[in-house]
């Protein structure tokens, strides 16, 4: 009735492999756009690790490449080739162009306490117009270090409740409406009050992402970008998953 001490000693086996094995880390790269009107961003950097308690994102992560853009460094020009690095140690290449840099704080409208990790990362940001001049970023050699990832891209304005819009490689568009950061994320769903988007499934060693407000919209911009490799199973896992087919077939034996 209950198998073979055998096929339990099998199952016991898998599950324990499983619980302690999990699948391969996920590999990340986050970025941070800075950004104001003009002179130096208040808020230069997400700072955490053993240096705060804190971690920024939806994603929970407290290693962030900062992008400085204030000034004239993102007024209607290009800007980079910048390197950034991972979590794991992946590396990539982004370069920028955008109409402008604004910030929350600049504007008088931050919501959320200075220093609070995700606030910094949502404060600044590089804006555009998709009537005049998007802004656009290029993400290049990603390499082998993602094969398949998601891309996080946190989106804003100083004001909120302006119209925007984000392509991914000319093809994949998402509406939104900003809103200022309150401390609480909310992903873009039918063009509704948002901060961030994510596109599923992308593959290939490098990505252009592009946006900006509509209908004349200004300020509307890129305050961060997360490339999250999706981890694929390890050999643990895989050995685990035949020890428990072989374990229930014995079993129903």
């Amino acid at each position: 009735m209950f198998g073979s001490p055998m096929a339990r000693k099998i199952l016991l086996i898998a599950v324990m492999v499983l619980a302690h094995s999990g699948a391969s880390r996920a590999e990340t790269i986050s970025v941070n756009f800075t950004g104001r009107n003009n002179g130096t961003p208040e808020h230069l950097h997400v700072e955490f690790g053993a240096s705060s308690s804190g971690v920024a994102g939806v994603n929970g992560n407290d290693d962030w490449n900062d992008i400085l853009a204030y000034g004239d460094s993102g007024m209607r020009a290009t800007f980079g080739p910048v390197g950034v690095v991972g979590s794991e140690g992946g590396e990539a290449v982004i370069t920028f162009s955008s109409r402008g840099t604004y910030s929350q704080s600049w504007a008088g409208r931050r919501i959320v306490p200075l220093e609070d990790p995700s606030g910094d990362m949502m404060d600044g940001h590089i804006e555009g117009r998709l009537d005049s001049f998007p802004w656009t970023v290029t993400v290049t050699e990603l390499a082998d270090d993602f094969p398949v990832y998601e891309i996080y891209a946190y989106l804003g304005d100083d004001e909120g409740g302006r119209s925007g819009s984000i392509t991914l490689n000319g093809s994949s568009t998402v509406a939104y409406t900003s809103k200022i950061f309150d401390g609480t994320f909310v992903e873009a769903t039918g063009g509704g009050a948002s901060d961030y988007v994510v596109f599923r499934g992308v593959t290939g060693d490098s990505f252009v992402i592009s946006g900006g407000g509509v209908d004349g919209a200004n300020r509307t911009g890129l305050h961060g970008l997360e490339i999250v490799g999706v981890p694929e199973p390890s050999s643990l896992v895989l050995l685990a998953m035949g020890l428990l087919g072989f374990g229930w077939f014995a079993w129903r034996r």
